[in-house]
């Protein structure tokens, strides 16, 4: 498991969430999406159920926008979208 997941999931646990925004969440597209769960199993929030009927529903209040979830889908189906909902993207020049 890469580094940067690790630590994700390390946040989950802790029961705290990412220290800055990503402005996005995720989104699924019907018609792409076969319920596979690959979302599922790697989304470091669980922000990502596959349902009864083989659909994944992301649950905006838990997903941090951080674009696993759309990097394990084989399919295609998730993308990141610009949530208004949610704090701009933070941008760091300088630490």
């Amino acid at each position: 498991m890469p580094v940067l997941l690790r630590s994700m999931k390390a946040f989950k646990t802790l029961g705290t969430t990412n220290i800055c925004s990503s402005g996005f969440t995720a989104v699924v597209d019907k018609e792409a999406r076969t319920g596979c769960g690959s979302c599922e199993e790697s989304c470091p929030f669980d922000a990502v159920i596959v349902n009864d009927d083989m659909v994944a529903d992301v649950d905006d209040d838990k997903c941090m926008g951080c674009g696993v979830c759309e990097t394990f889908c084989q399919e295609g189906a998730i993308s990141l979208e610009l949530d208004p909902s949610k704090p701009p993207p933070s941008i760091f020049n300088t630490l």
